[in-house]
């Protein structure tokens, strides 16, 4: 049985074979054609650049074109540099790689205007070579011509030899110029200096303290009362004893660099509760009560009647509260101290300077919660705030004009304002008629006012709903603890004089307060300054619940920045200006000459020169000295026939 070497079975009709459709020859002969392009593309560019070399060679050859770009790339460069120093400018230092620095920069441009300007110094001075032999002239002019368009060693020679009786001008001015281009260096490296600035460093976070409300006290001690909060008793010593005019550590936080800046709107950083004084003379108001002792001093043989000084009240204050007495002969300072009327603490004071003076002086200081804005700054490590507006904090009203005072009555003191300072911004406070997130109530007589006394009974009934951050308070148990401190420190307390009225004895807080006889009412005002500053300060830095809030603020950090100094930009820039104003009158003293005819610095024309002169032909010196004597003793000019390049002996 023989096997078939192939079968065919019919399946039907079919279509016909499209060949040209799946033919494999078709990609190759894409392939081909586009490698054959490739093959050819540098040939086409090479042809375009031929193209282009016939076309701009002839012109860039003509007349002064060359020279004339020279001094526009010259002026373009200077643009460039002074581009380069303006986005450079009180900045610091650019990040660049490591061997690229602005000097190397600064430096380029001025290689660059200096070969930009020296092309067209060269050649006009070359020009004016062949413009000087026109007439006759001694033939030693030719070296000094040629030598000054070379540098400036050779434009100094040029210029040493100008005189009246050698009048080239205008080669004389490329000369200059040539001798400025070569201090180009010089000038631009005066431009950029180098000095220690201050950069913002926007990832730092700083703050400064500040609270809208204080809270803080000790364990509780009644139904009213609270021990003093241990940092306000700290405070309050700190203040007296020994104030502390460098809060920084305690105020502010993230001022790494020491330098740092705070928003404000006219001066005004933040606001903040704090702690304020008054004090006023009421010496007027004070009572001398005789008694029936006598006092007599030996050493003056002076005697008189012994009397009790007692301060009354003034209007409002109950004068049982007062317990201030001073007798004439053995106190020389006695204070009292109580809880006046919206005040956290009245200190009244009497004093005599020494033992033998008899008269006296009143003065009555109070303590109050304020509302304190500041304008602070901190440089070289060193916070510095000044005080631009203290204004008191009056009683809170809220349980006055409402049965629904909830918490109200523990906060006695309360503020609200029409404005607030967000981030250094004077802002409006938008209040509203009902509660809402983030209000908090405000009675009507509480808004950009301070009632002294909570029986008003004409008090407008009416609440607002201010944002928190436009209300102002201070609470009873800070108050009731930081007032009893006081009176623990002031409260019918007396410095005495020690035997024969040398030196006094007492605490160290009046004896702080008397100044070794030298109390007035300056010196309370600076010690009642310096105790509220340091209460204020803990009022700051603790706050609401133990964490102030803080103002935010920019950090500056010490770099090194460059400083322009312009004035200098003005050399390079007359440099090329006078480059410019050369070229122009060269060409106006060469415009009669063909354009072939403009030799400028072509070696080429000094070599098919011919010399006609007998004396160099019979002498043909090879020596330079001889070359130089024949060469001062000869004149020759340019023969102005337009077919022959000759200098013929005159």
């Amino acid at each position: 049985m023989t096997t078939p070497i192939s079968t065919t079975e019919y399946v039907g009709p079919q279509k016909p074979f499209a060949l040209s459709k799946k033919s494999p020859t078709r990609p190759k002969r894409l392939l081909a054609s586009l490698f054959e392009f490739l093959v050819h593309i540098p040939s086409y560019f090479g042809r375009i650049g031929t193209r282009c070399v016939h076309l701009w060679v002839p012109l860039w050859r003509k007349s002064w074109t060359a020279e004339t770009c020279s001094c526009i790339f010259a002026f373009l460069s200077l643009l460039g540099l002074i581009a380069t120093l303006l986005a450079h400018q009180d900045k610091p230092l650019p990040k660049w790689p490591q061997l690229v620095s602005i000097n190397s920069i600064v430096s380029l441009f001025s290689l660059l205007m200096r070969a930009g300007v020296g092309m067209a110094l060269a050649e006009g001075i070359s020009q004016s070579k062949w413009q000087w032999f026109r007439k006759a002239r001694r033939l030693n002019d030719m070296e000094r011509f040629d030598s000054a368009s070379r540098g400036a060693w050779g434009s100094i020679m040029l210029l040493i030899n100008l005189s009246p009786r050698r009048p080239y001008w205008i080669a004389a001015l490329g000369a200059f110029v040539t001798v400025m281009a070569s201090l180009t260096g010089f000038s631009s490296q005066q431009l950029v200096q180098f000095s220690d600035c201050l950069q913002p460093d926007r990832a730092a976070a700083v703050g400064v303290a500040k609270t809208n409300s204080y809270l803080r006290s000790g364990r509780r001690k009644g139904p009213i009362t609270n021990d003093v909060f241990a940092p306000m008793a700290a405070g309050i010593e700190i203040g007296i004893i020994q104030p502390v005019e460098d809060r920084t550590s305690v105020l502010s936080h993230g001022c790494t660099t020491g330098n740092c800046t705070f928003p404000s709107t006219n001066g005004a950083s933040f606001s903040s509760v704090g702690i304020s004084y008054a004090c006023e003379d009421v010496t007027s108001l004070v009572r001398e009560i005789p008694t029936n002792e006598t006092w007599s001093d030996r050493s003056t043989n002076t005697s008189g009647r012994a009397f009790w000084a007692n301060l009354t009240s003034p209007v409002g204050y109950n004068s049982s509260e007062i317990g201030l007495l001073i007798g004439a002969s053995p106190w020389l300072l006695a204070t009292g101290s109580h809880d006046g009327s919206g005040m956290l603490s009245i200190v009244q004071m009497i004093f005599r300077r020494s033992a033998k003076d008899f008269s006296y002086t009143a003065i009555n200081c109070s303590i109050f919660p304020s509302l304190n804005t500041y304008e602070v700054v901190i440089k070289n490590t060193v916070m510095e705030e000044k005080l631009l507006e203290s204004i008191p904090i009056g009683y809170n009203l809220v349980p006055v004009v409402t049965d629904k005072a909830n918490n109200e009555w523990d906060i006695p003191w309360k503020r609200a304002t029409s404005y607030t300072l967000r981030n250094g911004i004077r802002e409006v406070c938008n209040r509203q008629d009902t509660p809402g997130s983030s209000l908090g109530q405000v009675a009507s007589a509480n808004v950009d006012d301070s009632p002294m006394s909570p029986d008003l009974a004409d008090v407008e009934k009416k609440l607002w709903y201010y944002p928190e951050d436009c209300i102002w308070s201070f609470g009873l148990a800070a108050a009731s603890g930081t007032g009893e401190y006081l009176k623990g420190i002031f409260n019918k307390q007396q410095l005495y004089w020690n035997q024969a009225g040398a030196g006094n004895s007492g605490s160290i807080h009046l004896r702080k307060l008397f100044l070794e006889s030298n109390m007035t009412m300056d010196t309370t005002n600076e010690f009642m300054g310096n105790l509220t500053t340091a209460m204020t300060a803990v009022v700051r830095a603790y706050g609401l619940n133990g964490s102030a809030e803080h103002v935010n603020g920019t950090m500056w950090y010490t770099t090194t920045c460059m400083q322009i100094r312009w004035p200098w930009i003005a050399f390079p820039a007359i440099m090329i200006g006078l480059s410019a104003i050369f070229l122009v009158l060269v060409q106006i003293e060469s415009r009669g000459v063909e354009s072939e005819r403009l030799w400028k610095s072509s070696i080429l024309a000094t070599l098919f020169c011919d010399v006609e002169n007998q004396e160099m032909d019979e002498a043909k010196p090879v020596g330079r000295h001889s070359m130089e004597d024949i060469a001062k003793s000869t004149s020759v000019s340019l023969e102005m026939n337009s077919q022959t390049l000759k200098l013929v002996a005159r």
